[in-house]
């Protein structure tokens, strides 16, 4: 488990009952999906200090619009005031157990 914001919003999330997964865009490269029908499982993505420049390269950018555009996904982002330190993190969502 991560710390910091990632951290908080998941305590918060799973005491509400939600299925948290949260990936570090610089950790968890390989962890992160790859196309919307995947990505499909999850209620929810929160992107937590993360930049398009952050998901462009891993190509994350098309598959998180074609998740919200066509599949009815759902998207929030969130930036906090310590960005210049803060890890990116990409927070997934299922619906409460």
């Amino acid at each position: 488990k991560y710390t910091g914001e990632s951290a908080e919003l998941q305590t918060i999330l799973e005491d509400l009952e939600y299925e948290v997964d949260v990936l570090s865009i610089e950790n968890d490269k390989d962890s992160i999906p790859t196309d919307a029908k995947t990505l499909s499982r999850y209620e929810q993505v929160i992107f937590v200090n993360i930049a398009n420049s952050d998901i462009e390269p891993l190509g994350f950018d098309e598959v998180i619009e074609e998740y919200v555009s066509d599949l009815g996904g759902g998207l929030l982002t969130v930036k906090t005031i310590r960005m210049q330190t803060a890890m990116s993190f990409l927070t997934l969502i299922t619906g409460p157990t």
